[in-house]
């Protein structure tokens, strides 16, 4: 199902806003692949004509983007630890239907279409069909992003030398899995027996084909899709027919935050907050993928890269691990996050394995970076899909993502991480919002940005910062960011599918506020100032920018405006908005008098002045009926 990625959900089956929907959308670029591009080498590639000599061994556990090229000849696969779900090792690499420069393919259609390529260098295999030559690899379907379709397919091909031409020795079709399957790895081992291909200079390369979603009202649907993982490719000989085993023990998952809550906070609010906030065990996820019982000791070393030194380090102690298992050890963690540093710090974690000699020692070791610096983050900075409201009605829908402040503190901004839709699709303006909570749900509109514009980033983070035209202070406890719509149009925002925050994420339909019900963490990130705030500011009800007096105060049937001196210039917009942030008064001119409409229920409003987009005037308005 070629639309297994765009969901369209209604919240919790209740009543709920039919018109509007959640949505997830396939990504329509890779950022990480389109930035690898940016900042590529342009150091003299290797030479087709170096030639490797056997064992041929990948299992893509090396931080890179883009294939080894000591082993790789091209670059289209994606490596990475996200889109595979229990690999056999860390670190897989995905063929799809995004290029190397991390786009759709220009020639992407809705029928099966060549896309990616893994190629080998090419290698020495001088010799006879009983020297036992076998390659051998794991391969997922659809892993935790898309199915391919029963058309689409994987194929692996073997180069004839001395006939100069590929020969399709393997293929595997795609399947029509539901959105929430997802089959294990696969083991697939082939001789290379064929004296066509016992020559030196032999290559082997994978390729796969992948059709996107047929045309639609919405040419944001467009994206990438038909995800194979391939992960553990072995080529040597000495080999036979049943050698799939991996006599291994390997890290089988990325290390995350050491947070109970986030994956990143303010180096100050950790410092409120480290008694609830450090967790209590160090997780570390690695598998036997022998068929015997093998021991493994287990290490763990954190360093603070402030001061340029190993903070805490312990062991886990060895263990025998039964064959073919993955275990996630919880090792107890009798420490606390501490460093002189006077706003932010970065500690690089690593857990790593001792195991026996013979082992492949790439893969015995994973690292994590905990960042604190000056934002709150949940996502891990690795979109897997894009999220939005769309549907009938929903120009005024809202969205909003609880986070929890540990103590007074300034907002300064937000950074999103939008993904770049099909034909920009998704550029239209939008307005940020800060709101209040209301045990659960969003309440007071604390602050709002209006008329802002998604942008992408081609900068290592890949998001994108809106600083606000005033700081708005934060009291200790829990507040929401996120965005008001002007239009319908699916705004398309970064979505982790590998951690799950949808309890705190809140969306906006008729007025009333309504829970998630898409799993996955939405990629917003609240940005605060690097100065105390003192204990004894109050948290502000009037922004003046301009000595004006508004009255009177509760209004009931206008609102006049006292400018003492400083009237505003023609063409000045006063807007009033309700406490979702819903426009229910605008108005143009240099006005004494605001009438407000009879319609307009009781409540707390706010009025926002400005002229040619800048600030000039903001107060909230008490309205009693």
């Amino acid at each position: 199902m070629k639309n297994s990625l765009l969901i369209l959900l209604l919240v919790l089956a209740l009543p709920a806003p039919a018109a509007a929907q959640e949505r997830l959308m396939p990504l329509h670029t890779n950022a990480a692949v389109q930035q690898a591009w940016q900042h590529r080498s342009t150091r003299k590639s290797i030479s087709l004509t170096d030639t490797l000599s056997l064992p041929f061994f990948d299992d893509f556990s090396l931080p890179t983007v883009y294939p080894d090229p000591h082993r790789w000849s091209d670059s289209n696969a994606y490596v990475n630890t996200t889109y595979g779900v229990d690999p056999p090792t860390l670190g897989v690499a995905t063929l799809d239907a995004i290029d190397k420069t991390g786009a759709l393919y220009p020639h992407a259609r809705d029928f099966p279409f060549r896309a990616d390529r893994l190629t080998s260098r090419p290698l020495d295999l001088r010799g006879t069909p009983v020297d036992g030559f076998f390659l051998s690899f794991f391969y997922q379907a659809k892993g935790i992003a898309d199915p391919p379709e029963p058309e689409d397919s994987l194929c692996l091909d073997f180069w004839a030398p001395l006939q100069q031409r590929w020969i399709t020795v393997w293929h595997s079709g795609g399947d029509t899995l539901s959105p929430d399957t997802v089959k294990p790895f696969r083991p697939v081992i082939l001789p290379v027996a064929d004296t066509a291909f016992l020559h030196k200079g032999f290559r082997f390369r994978f390729r796969n084909y992948a059709s996107i979603s047929p045309p639609q009202s919405d040419p944001g649907a467009n994206g990438n899709c038909d995800q194979w993982n391939l992960d553990y490719v072995l080529l040597d000989r000495n080999r036979f027919a049943g050698d799939t085993v991996m006599h291994d023990v390997a890290i089988a998952a990325p290390l995350h935050s050491l947070l109970n809550t986030y994956q990143a906070m303010p180096w100050k609010q950790f410092r409120e907050s480290f008694l609830s906030e450090m967790g209590d065990y160090l997780p570390l996820t690695y598998r036997n993928n022998d068929t015997v019982v093998r021991n493994v000791t287990r290490e763990f070393v954190i360093e603070d890269l402030y001061q340029h030194k190993i903070v805490h380090s312990y062991t886990g102690g060895a263990t025998n691990m039964p064959p073919l298992t993955t275990t996630t050890y919880n090792s107890t963690l009798i420490y606390t996050y501490d460093s002189p540093a006077p706003d932010s710090v970065v500690f690089r974690v690593r857990g790593y394995l001792i195991s026996d000699d013979f082992d492949p020692k790439v893969n015995d070791t994973v690292t994590y970076y905990q960042v604190f610096k000056d934002y709150f983050a949940y996502d891990d900075g690795s979109a897997e899909a894009g999220y939005g409201i769309s549907g009938t009605g929903t120009s005024n829908t809202a969205v909003a993502l609880r986070f929890h402040s540990y103590r007074q503190d300034t907002l300064r901004g937000v950074r999103f991480y939008f993904n770049q839709a099909f034909q920009d699709a998704n550029i239209t303006s939008f307005n940020i919002g800060v709101w209040a909570d209301d045990r659960g749900t969003p309440s007071d509109l604390l602050y709002m940005q209006y008329d802002v514009l998604p942008r992408y980033s081609d900068s290592i983070n890949r998001f994108i910062e809106y600083r606000f035209d005033s700081v708005v202070v934060i009291p200790e406890g829990d507040f929401y960011v996120g965005w008001r719509q002007n239009s319908e149009v699916f705004l398309n925002v970064g979505f982790d599918l590998n951690l799950d925050h949808s309890d705190r994420l809140r969306f906006l339909f008729n007025g009333q506020w309504w829970p998630s019900s898409i799993r996955g963490t939405l990629m917003l990130r609240p940005v605060f100032g690097r100065k105390e705030v003192p204990s004894s500011v109050p948290l502000p009800a009037v922004a003046a920018w301009r000595p004006w007096r508004v009255y009177p105060l509760p209004a009931r049937e206008e609102v006049r405006f006292d400018y003492r001196g400083e009237p505003p210039l023609p063409g000045t917009q006063y807007r009033l908005f309700d406490m979702t942030g819903r426009c229910v008064v605008n108005r143009e001119g240099s006005l004494s008098r605001l009438p407000l409409p009879a319609s307009l229920a009781g409540g707390l409003y706010l009025l926002v002045v400005t002229h040619h987009g800048q600030l000039l005037f903001r107060q909230r308005i008490p309205v009693i009926r």
